[in-house]
């Protein structure tokens, strides 16, 4: 018994430390999400539409060429765009910096943007082991925790400790694992740390995502155009890829009047 309950306090000891590690990395997605939101609805509605329908023009082409025996179409189809330069792989120098000046730059989150006081990101961290999507594999649970995160995320970045106390006590625990076996409470806590080792790896995959990825590559190059030049990158990509994707129609059109 001293053993399982030796056990059970190491694994609670781990909970804790997982969920502060979860509420760090989620309030960092958080800030990101609302340095990148402007830019990002902007890429979405000038760039991503053309860029689909492009995307899916030179697949059909590639897949025709191939139907008509043109056997180098089989591997081709990719979108070509000029959003090309933006997908490069990185140099083993900026790769280092991503991973190593990255994880020093959790201070460090975007301009404007000051560092949450510790008593937010400690309910901000209680209601995301509560509440975040990623702890939960059902969809339709992981939709409706979606939903209710954005208010969270919301309530974090405004620094409004009054609502996240509230939603934090929708949640709480006020007793502990009351009338399990010991065993029971054991396998529960063992399921727990694997839940949120598993969401914190995702969570980070977001989190570099919006550091490194593509739109954040593209973020970059357009704020530097803009202040150097200014020349607005997002409506010059936008009438690129819509040429791109006139072009690809209409060779789309051509090859299907010789297929018959």
């Amino acid at each position: 018994m001293a053993d399982t309950q030796h056990q059970i306090a190491e694994l609670s000891k781990k909970i804790s430390a997982l969920q502060a590690d979860m509420g760090e990395l989620c309030g960092e997605v958080a800030e990101l999400n609302m340095v990148m939101a402007p830019f990002l609805a902007r890429y979405q509605q000038m760039i991503w539409p053309y860029y689909e329908m492009l995307a899916k023009a030179q697949r059909e082409i590639a897949d025709i060429r191939v139907s008509m025996g043109d056997k180098s179409a089989i591997n081709a189809g990719e979108a070509r765009s000029p959003l090309d330069r933006f997908f490069e792989d990185p140099t083993v120098q900026e790769q280092y910096e991503r991973v190593w000046l990255g994880k020093k730059a959790t201070k460090n989150i975007g301009p404007g943007i000051s560092l949450a006081p510790d008593d937010v990101k400690q309910v901000y961290a209680e209601v995301v082991g509560y509440l975040h999507p990623q702890l939960v594999e059902d969809p339709a649970e992981r939709d409706r925790r979606r939903q209710l995160m954005v208010k969270v995320d919301d309530a974090y970045v405004r620094r409004d400790l009054g609502s996240l106390n509230a939603i934090a006590e929708m949640y709480r625990v006020h007793s502990s694992l009351p009338g399990r076996a010991p065993e029971d409470v054991l396998q529960h806590l063992r399921d727990r740390v694997m839940l949120l080792e598993k969401a914190i790896s995702r969570v980070e995959g977001q989190k570099f995502e919006l550091r490194y990825g593509l739109v954040a590559k593209i973020k970059t190059v357009a704020e530097q155009m803009w202040k150097e030049q200014k020349r607005d990158l997002l409506t010059e990509l936008s009438q690129e890829i819509r040429r791109s994707l006139y072009e690809a129609q209409a060779e789309l059109d051509n090859l299907r009047d010789e297929r018959g």
